[in-house]
């Protein structure tokens, strides 16, 4: 399996060297900054452009690991490429994605300083924080990844939540004395869909580790006498 990289290219810029005929600085290179897209502001690099066309490489792809690495370096020339283009052409980059200009979550101060860091699209900005498309309202087909609202909450909380909150609980739980601890309690954002919490409760009450009233208080609804009883199935009764 080959691993097809996924950049963010930021910007070109131009450079002058020395050119062999006419022995003046006039040689035009152009440079890209682009950096891994899981990694958009710390691992920014800048490379000639003209030096990552694979076809002017000599790469030995003989056996399975040369050819990994051509296809590699094709898929990533590909990326960049396209944006070249684009950006030959006066178009801003990036190619794909939605404009930072097009989103209403910005005004535009603040949309300047994303710019500022290079980052164009609303894309970039959601693949840092980790949030999904469709909470920043960007309007595209598949931007949620489930149909339900449940499972899209529950997404939103284990990728970007809790990430978060783990460090905050390790920070604080750091300066608490005597084995005490800081924990969120997310219980209430990590809920399944309707069927799915029901089916479970069902199971709990029939198997007897749950009641209604450790139920209740799970849903947040008030406790009603006798709930605190555990149903025990008949089967599992001696006799």
């Amino acid at each position: 399996m080959i691993d097809k990289p996924t950049i963010i290219v930021h910007g070109f810029e131009v450079s002058y060297e020395i050119n062999p005929e006419t022995k003046k600085r006039d040689r035009e290179v152009v440079w890209v900054n682009y950096s891994p897209a899981h990694s958009a502001l710390l691992s920014q690099t800048r490379e000639r452009v003209d030096f990552m066309d694979p076809s002017r490489l000599k790469i030995e792809h003989d056996d399975e690991n040369g050819a990994k690495k051509v296809a590699f370096l094709r898929y990533r020339w590909e990326q960049i490429e396209r944006a070249l283009k684009a950006w030959r052409e006066g178009h801003e980059i990036p190619v794909d994605g939605t404009p930072l200009a097009a989103w209403q979550g910005l005004n535009v101060a603040q949309a300047g300083v994303f710019r500022a860091l290079g980052i164009k699209s609303v894309e970039q900005i959601a693949a840092i924080f980790r949030v999904p498309l469709h909470m920043l309202q960007v309007a595209a087909p598949g931007v949620q990844s489930f149909a339900s609202n449940e499972e899209n909450a529950i997404e939103f909380s284990v990728y970007t939540l809790r990430p978060i909150v783990s460090k905050i609980e390790d920070a604080y739980t750091a300066l608490l004395p005597g084995g005490a601890f800081l924990k969120f309690n997310m219980d209430a954002i990590l809920r399944g869909d309707l069927s799915a919490r029901f089916a479970a409760y069902s199971t709990g009450i029939q198997g007897g580790f749950l009641n209604l009233n450790q139920i209740n208080r799970l849903e947040d609804w008030p406790a009603v006498d006798g709930g605190d009883v555990y149903r025990v199935p008949l089967a599992n009764v001696a006799r």
